[in-house]
């Protein structure tokens, strides 16, 4: 693969760093376009360029306008950078520290949104692998998102699962799943993502991660070990089956909680419903239709597997 060099860019504004890169708006010399940069950090493993191509190639799997996908792949200053379209909106994690919990009203416009992004990531047989707060493009006013980072994106490896893949971002430890440790055995899945998803939503709705430390083994075995505090206990005014759909989501076995996120979107979309016509949701039981809408999920991905083999 011929690789294009550049010598510089213009910095406009920085959206975020982690771990191997920073991500910026700019314009890179010679044009005249804004476009999203994430630009490869001075001191970073040989291996961490992995990151990078890896994100490449996966972009080319994925047709879908939900989810951000880089358009080129270039070296600036012997250091890979990824160049995507430029979006308007903020990333979720800016409005989520700004307004600190939301309404449940909200909570259900947000989760809605998120998880639809997800479902078609899924829907293409792709784990992201990475999510948090800042996975996420979130437009106030449209009320939707775009989902972002596919450096830790990984193709499903048949019906059993991956292995635990790649390093766990630091910033994202507090949004890991039980099985991404490594300290389960156990293989990681479209669930894997559903757990993470899970914590998203704890956030918003407590204005928090249910676990925090400044030691990353003590988050660790907080995932594995420890079982957070219900939602509804921490806010009275959260009804209890929006507390349990989230602590399902965030159940240490991976079998506890949706197989996919296509039911979870179901059950969000059903209380949203409820909730906006002043129904009652007390009869709401999270996962209810898990079994019909999961096999028809799985059997969908698997006959797309086999003509993408065609």
């Amino acid at each position: 693969m011929s690789i294009r060099t550049e010598t510089s860019f213009h910095k406009k504004e920085i959206l975020l760093e982690d771990h191997v890169s920073t991500i910026y708006r700019g314009i890179l010399k010679g044009e005249s376009e804004t476009k999203i940069l994430r630009i490869q950090k001075e001191r970073t493993r040989d291996e961490d360029s992995f990151y990078f191509l890896n994100e490449y190639e996966i972009g080319k799997l994925i047709s879908d306008d939900h989810i951000l996908k880089p358009e080129r792949l270039i070296k600036i200053q012997d250091r890979y950078c990824l160049i995507y379209e430029n979006l308007e909106s903020s990333l979720l994690s800016n409005y989520i520290s700004k307004v600190g919990q939301l309404s449940i009203e909200e909570f259900l416009q947000v989760a809605i949104s998120i998880t639809g992004n997800l479902v078609h990531l899924h829907s293409q047989g792709v784990l992201h692998n990475q999510i948090g707060p800042s996975s996420f493009f979130y437009d106030t006013d449209t009320k939707t998102s775009v989902l972002a980072w596919l450096g830790s994106s990984s193709l499903l490896l048949g019906e059993k699962g991956n292995l635990a893949p790649l390093q766990i971002s630091p910033t994202l430890l507090a949004y890991c799943s039980p099985e991404r440790t490594g300290r389960l055995n156990r293989s990681v899945d479209f669930r894997s993502d559903g757990y993470s998803i899970g914590i998203l939503f704890y956030q918003f709705l407590t204005g928090k991660p249910p676990f925090e430390s400044d030691d990353p083994l003590e988050i660790i075995h907080a995932h594995v070990a420890r079982v957070p505090v219900a939602i509804s206990e921490k806010r009275k005014e959260i009804p209890i089956p929006i507390s349990s759909l989230v602590m399902k989501l965030l159940s240490k076995m991976p079998e506890e909680r949706y197989f996919s996120l296509e039911t979870l979107l179901h059950d969000l979309r059903m209380l949203n419903d409820s909730i906006r016509s002043r129904k009652s949701v007390l009869e709401f039981i999270p996962g209810f239709t898990e079994k019909k809408i999961s096999l028809e999920f799985r059997k969908n991905y698997m006959e797309g597997k086999k003509k993408k083999k065609l």
